[in-house]
This record gives structure tokens, C-alpha cells and sequence, in this order.
């Protein structure tokens, strides 16, 4: 590790060890996604963070996974530039071990090789907030669910007629805009907010000439809530959403004699999805029940110079999902979920169709002791076409320990077990070769840590050791080059998170106060496996991570500055002997805000400042220096 990274790491870990995300204090986060149910952070033994709507504004990149890699335990590699493949991973994870859903939905695409969800053109300003929760969560949310859930909440219809937007251009030829609009009267509410972004690009592949031309994208969003009450005791949702992009990259370089280098490669991908709900409250409240039915499509076309891709071009896939879930509130802090779900995957491309069905039940109490020790435990059956019949389960703990040393101060720990179902492509392929059948991988992850905040929320941190495991993982066959094959004996994945929260309001003249966030993420990785793969690190996890920012607010908060730090150290890529080690790098940006008027700012953000050279994935580029301003209408 360089010298500078060395310092950088050093400084951020010293930081966290001082302060970490606002743990509980001052107004906490009430989240859903860890027990299905609104909980205050406090309560809950899961490793969780909340991401809101400022700290999207704040941090001043257009793109929501920008955001998204200043949380620790989060990893994200993309190929090339907006538009390019954005793999996330939690805790080391393969991006297909996460689940990611939009109000609800999982918008993954399950005509993928494996079935996994690229946000790459999600843009931040489409987004309320974001719950995280980290470790194996199957126990609620069924297969693939074992890096962790990332749900995001889009804007609810307020009261009245409500209106925001905001335009903004930059570097690169970009340019983008978001309209939001939303009416609310007695017992109806609807939202309706639509997104454009467009980009000329930067060439995506690094070191060949014959790809040296730009690779833009155009994307855009339309997403649709209702929500209405149909009497006292029942309430409709609707969410629709489309989106659509156009994605240029680069063919394979020309230094690989069967696959000559092609710099006119087209992704056009659709997807289309849907969400209807009704909820019932029976005796006065204590039961709540909500049945849900779920429809999400993809629609992904590779092309060539205009035309359908030689190997393959279309790839299509739809889930079909239901659940129904039941609380029962036996008191103040506890209650018993009974939920279960069924869904029905398809896939159709150029060669291939296929089709699975699964489903589960499950059952989790939520209660507390003596107002300072929150617990829950659950257990879930499922069976499906590629599923045996397999059982998770998952138990939290947290305990509030009272003052100490003047922080409010918590412990937490969580153990659950889940699975990854084969995807539909992984068993197609093993079928046209006369390979085994796949069955579904097996996990299991541990996590404790400690929490502490100030009274006033304006001090706290959090610190976090986890260890996890995968066992007959699905790897694919890199020796041979075959198809797919399970892994005997067990994957790692171990390591420590950090985080820290700091505030100081001021009165220094213009000055109005401060604010520091950092972050720090040390795993420990490694492949196992009967090749030269074996005991080797996971590819694309860096050993370390680690971001910073410092915020300053001017004239009493009508304007901030805040510069952002992340880092990145001891990253490999490839395969077998085939492995490279990628630079180790520290990447800079900036961003301000200034409020006109009551509703209407300015802001601006300069990325990557330093001109860092940098790679996430091996052979394709990431941005230089750039700048992007515009104006925005807030909520």
C-alpha cells in the first residue's frame, strides 16, 4: 500500500475509533426492512444504515451508487463509466447475493448469468432514503438474500399539490433533469416523478487504440405511487415504474485473437414493474395484515454495429411474485410475523427457455425485556423447482446499556442463515452440456457490535466484526471452461465495519457549523475451490475501504461545501494464474449547495479533482476531473 493510502487509512481509522452513522440518538431512523416492521434503530441487533434525502444532495453526484460507497461494509466495481455494469457487494459478497428493491420491488434481472440488480443510471434524486441491512436475511425475504437487503423508498404523495425538480449539465457532454409531482386530499394520494440523464462518455476500455472512442449512455425513469384508503380499516398502494437505457461500451480487446476489438457495441435495456397492495387493521390495530402481488420485467438487447450481437442478443426475464404478511402486536415493543410468498421466474432469449418456480413461509417474534434488551428470532421453509426443502433462521439482540462515558451506549448482534437459488442461465447452461443439476448455495453469518451517541444525536459511532460463510457455492468451471459446478467445503468472508457521525453548530461570522462522516471496512475474503482459484481473495473486494467528508455550513445553513474522501487498497483481478493486482488509489470530490431562495438552490460538484488514475474493474477506465452545476427545486 502506498504511503499516502497508508496515511489516509491510518487517519480514517484513528477518526472512527473517536466517533460512525447517527446510531440512535436525537432523531433516530424508525426502519422496515430488517423485521418488516417500523422499529426504531435503537431496537434493532441487525447491522443497519439509513441513507437520507440530503445525504444524496450533499454528497453532489447524480448517480445514487456514488452515495451508496460511503457506507461501510458496501463495495461497488463498475465497468467504465455511467452507463457501465455496477456490481454492489456487502461484506464481500457477489453482487448476486444481494437483494435490491425499489418500494418493494426486487428490480433484479433474472435473465442474467446469475440473477443480480445493476443500478448503475439510478439516479439519487428519484430517492426518499435507503435502508441497508447487512448479513444473511433469507429468514424475510427468501433466496439470495445473503450479502444483505438494500431497499429504496421513493417520495410519498404529501398534502395538497407539491412540485420539485432540478436541471443540471457538466463534463463529458452530460446533462440530466427530474421533475417530481404529487397531489394529496382526504384519504388519496398520488406521486408521479420522471428522470432524464444523458452522457457522451469517455472511452470505457483502457490500453488498446482501437477502442478509443466514447462509450455514452441515455437513460431514462418514470415511477408512479397511489395510495389511497378504501375506509377505516383498509388502505390500497400502487407503485409502477419504467426505466430504459442506452448503453455504449467496447467489444473485447484486440490483444484476444478469437474476439477482435469492436468499439460499436450497443446495450439497450428495459425494464418495467409494478406493485399493488392492500393492507387491512383489524381490532383496532393489532393485527395488520397486507397482501401483495408484484410484477417485475427486463428486457436486454446487445447489439453490434446496429445489428443483433453474433453470440447472442436478447435476453428476457420476468418475475411474477406474492406475499402475504401478517403482525400481530402483542404489546408495546412485541409481536409475531406470519408471512408467506410464492414467485415464478421466466427467461426467453436467443436460445433458451426456461422457467422455475418457489416458495416459502416463515414466522419471526419480535419482543423486548425490561425496556433496554430487543430481540428476535424466526424460522422459514422453502421448496421450489431448484430449491430442496431448506430452512433458515435468523436471531438479533440488543441491549441499551445507559450512559457511559457521557455517549448513550448499545450492543448489538445478529446470527442468520440463507440461500442463493442457481439462476435460470446457470442451470440452462449446465443442461445443454449434460452437466449435474445445480442445487442452491447455503450461508451462514455472525455480527456484533457496539454503538454510542450523545443525548443531542450531534456524536456517534459504531463499530462492527462479522464473519460469513457459503458453502456449495456455484462457481463456474474456469479450467475447462464447461459450464458450472458446486464448490466443496466453505468460502470466507470476515472483517470489521466502521462508521462515525459528528456535528458542531457555530457562530464564527459566516460560518454555522461543521459536520465529519467517515467510514472504514476491512475484509478478509477468499475464495475456496478444487482449481488454482483456491484460497485465494475474491476478486474485485478491496482488503480496505475507507471515505470521509467534511461538510461546512455557511450563513446559518443557506450554503455548505463538503469535500469527499474514498480509498481503496490491496484489490485483485482476474482469474487463476491469470490474477493482477489493481492500483491502490484515493479519489476526491467536491460539492456545494446555496440556497436563493426558499425552495430553489444552486449546486455544483467536482469529481475525481485529483485526476486520479484508477481502476474497479481491470482494463476499463473510471472518470478523470470533471465538473457538473445546476439548479434545484427542493420538496
Amino acid at each position: 500500500m502506498s504511503v499516502r493510502l497508508q496515511t489516509l487509512f491510518a487517519a480514517g481509522f484513528a477518526a472512527v475509533l473517536l466517533l460512525q452513522e447517527p446510531a440512535f440518538a436525537g432523531a433516530e431512523p424508525i426502519v422496515i426492512t430488517a423485521t418488516r416492521t417500523p422499529t426504531p434503530l435503537r431496537e434493532l441487533g441487525s447491522s443497519v444504515s439509513v441513507l437520507t434525502h440530503d445525504d444524496f444532495e450533499r454528497n453532489g453526484n447524480p448517480f445514487a451508487i456514488e452515495t451508496l460507497r460511503t457506507l461501510p461494509g458496501i463495495g461497488i466495481s463498475q465497468n467504465g463509466g455511467p452507463g457501465g455494469l455496477a456490481s454492489i457487494r456487502i461484506r464481500g459478497e457477489e453482487a448476486y447475493r444481494t437483494v435490491v428493491l425499489i418500494d418493494g420491488i426486487r428490480v433484479s434481472d433474472v435473465a442474467g448469468t446469475q440473477v443480480a440488480t445493476n443500478l448503475t443510471s439510478l439516479q439519487a434524486s428519484d430517492i426518499d432514503h435507503i435502508e441497508l441491512v447487512r448479513g444473511p436475511q433469507s429468514l424475510l425475504y427468501g433466496a439470495d438474500a445473503v450479502g444483505g437487503i438494500v431497499q429504496i423508498f421513493t417520495p410519498d404523495p404529501g398534502t395538497g399539490w407539491s412540485q420539485a425538480g432540478e436541471i443540471s449539465a457538466g463534463f463529458f457532454g452530460a446533462r440530466s433533469g427530474t421533475e417530481f409531482l404529487s397531489y394529496g386530499s382526504d384519504g388519496v394520494g398520488a406521486a408521479l416523478q420522471g428522470s432524464y440523464y444523458k452522457n457522451d462518455g469517455f472511452s470505457s476500455k483502457e490500453g488498446d487504440p482501437a477502442l478509443a472512442d466514447p462509450d455514452g449512455v441515455e437513460a431514462f425513469a418514470l415511477h408512479g405511487k397511489l395510495i389511497a384508503s378504501l375506509g377505516s380499516a383498509l388502505e390500497l398502494k400502487a407503485v409502477g415504474r419504467y426505466a430504459s437505457s442506452d448503453a455504449e461500451f467496447d467489444g473485447a480487446s484486440a490483444f484476444l485473437p478469437f474476439f477482435p476489438a469492436d468499439p460499436n457495441r450497443l446495450l439497450k435495456s428495459r425494464e418495467s414493474a409494478a406493485r399493488i397492495s392492500l393492507g387491512h387493521r383489524a381490532f383496532g390495530g393489532i393485527v395488520e395484515t397486507e397482501l401483495a402481488g408484484t410484477y417485475s420485467g427486463t428486457q436486454r438487447t446487445d447489439l453490434d454495429n446496429g445489428l443483433p450481437f453474433a453470440f447472442g442478443s436478447r435476453f428476457d426475464g420476468i418475475r411474477r411474485r406474492a406475499e402475504l404478511i401478517s403482525t400481530i402486536h402483542l404489546g408495546v415493543h412485541d409481536s409475531l410475523l406470519l408471512g408467506g410468498d410464492g414467485e415464478r421466474l421466466s427467461i426467453s432469449t436467443d436460445t433458451e427457455h426456461d422457467r422455475s418456480a418457489a416458495y416459502g413461509a416463515y414466522l419471526e417474534w419480535q419482543g423486548a425485556f425490561s425496556g433496554w434488551l430487543f430481540t428476535t428470532i424466526g424460522l422459514r421453509f422453502d421448496h421450489g423447482d431448484d430449491i430442496s426443502d431448506h430452512v433458515s433462521g435468523r436471531a438479533t439482540l440488543a441491549a441499551l446499556l445507559g450512559t457511559i462515558a457521557g455517549l448513550e451506549t448499545r450492543i448489538h448482534t445478529s446470527y442468520g442463515s440463507g440461500f442463493r437459488a442457481p439462476s435460470l442461465f446457470e442451470q440452462a447452461t449446465n443442461k445443454a452440456v449434460a452437466l449435474p443439476h445445480l442445487n442452491e448455495e447455503n450461508s451462514r453469518g455472525v455480527d456484533g457490535g457496539m454503538s454510542a451517541a450523545t443525548n443531542d444525536g450531534l456524536f456517534s459511532f459504531d463499530v462492527t466484526y462479522f464473519d460469513q460463510t457459503i458453502t456449495n457455492e456455484i462457481r463456474f468451471d474456469n479450467v475447462g471452461f464447461t459450464g458450472y459446478f458446486q464448490s466443496g467445503g466453505v468460502s470466507h468472508s470476515r472483517g470489521v465495519e466502521s462508521s462515525t457521525h459528528a456535528e458542531m453548530p457555530l457562530n464564527w461570522g459566516w460560518i454555522s457549523g461543521f459536520r465529519v462522516d467517515a467510514a472504514y471496512t476491512y475484509t478478509d475474503a477468499r475464495v475456496h475451490s478444487p482449481d488454482l482459484e483456491d484460497g485465494l481473495q475474491r476478486v474485485r473486494r478491496p482488503r480496505h475501504m475507507g471515505s470521509g467528508s467534511v461538510s461546512i455550513l455557511f450563513a446559518k445553513d443557506r450554503a455548505d461545501l463538503t469535500v469527499n474522501v474514498r480509498t481503496s487498497a490491496d484489490t485483485q483481478d482476474g482469474f487463476r494464474e491469470f490474477r493482477t493486482r489493481l492500483d491502490d488509489y484515493a479519489v476526491v470530490d467536491l460539492s456545494a449547495r446555496y440556497r436563493i431562495a426558499s425552495r430553489l438552490e444552486f449546486f455544483a460538484s467536482g469529481v475525481n479533482l485529483t485526476n486520479e488514475k484508477y481502476q474497479e474493474v481491470s482494463g476499463f477506465a473510471t472518470s478523470g476531473a470533471a465538473i457538473y452545476a445546476g439548479l434545484r427545486l427542493r420538496r
